[in-house]
């Protein structure tokens, strides 16, 4: 199994910077599991104990090597409801032409407000923002704004071999780019 593994998140906004890190903590994401859309299996997380990982949220895919939690509350960017819904969304309209996913896809879930799924909840507490802002106000679809809220699409966390969360990167930023410090963890 590849080394780097995904996750999911989400974030867009006037940039404070590109990365923040991640406060310590006791906690480690191996102490979570979560349904795969399909209801087809739980993946627990423990599972990739000793490996590091990037958790991304979307509400799309393109061809990149990861697994992906699926979020709407950024401004509605996945309508989805469904297992079906967006999976017939991923192959016939955003990539669409029969695109068909080569990773794994989990539940969709809330990452921000009062119905905030407890991986995001970890994540979040543990990580700052990478912005001090939030953007399109009128279009966020969740109650009682956090400083540390997932702001857009394609925020990522990169977590260490111990699970525990490294750094939470703005979403503009290339995973490509966060090679040099991937290969650092690996080889810590």
């Amino acid at each position: 199994m590849n080394p780097l593994w995904v996750g999911l998140v989400c974030s867009l906004a006037l940039v404070r910077g590109q990365e923040s890190v991640c406060d310590p903590t006791t906690g480690s994401i191996y102490d979570f599991s979560e349904e795969l859309l399909d209801g087809s299996e739980i993946v627990d997380f423990g599972d990739f104990a000793g490996k590091v990982g990037l958790f991304a949220s979307s509400a799309w895919k393109d061809d990149s090597d990861r697994d992906d939690f699926v979020s709407s509350q950024v401004v509605m960017q996945e309508p989805g409801a469904t297992a079906t819904e967006i999976f017939n969304g991923i192959t016939q309209v955003r990539p669409g032409g029969g695109y068909v996913p080569q990773f794994r896809l989990f539940k969709k879930v809330e990452v921000n407000g009062s119905g905030t799924h407890p991986v995001f909840a970890f994540l979040k507490g543990t990580c700052p923002s990478t912005t001090d802002e939030f953007l399109y106000k009128s279009e966020l679809f969740w109650d009682e704004l956090n400083s540390r809220d997932l702001r857009w699409n394609f925020e990522k966390f990169l977590i260490d071999k111990t699970g525990k969360p490294y750094k939470r990167y703005h979403p503009g930023v290339d995973p490509i780019t966060m090679a040099p410090e991937i290969q650092a963890l690996i080889e810590a």
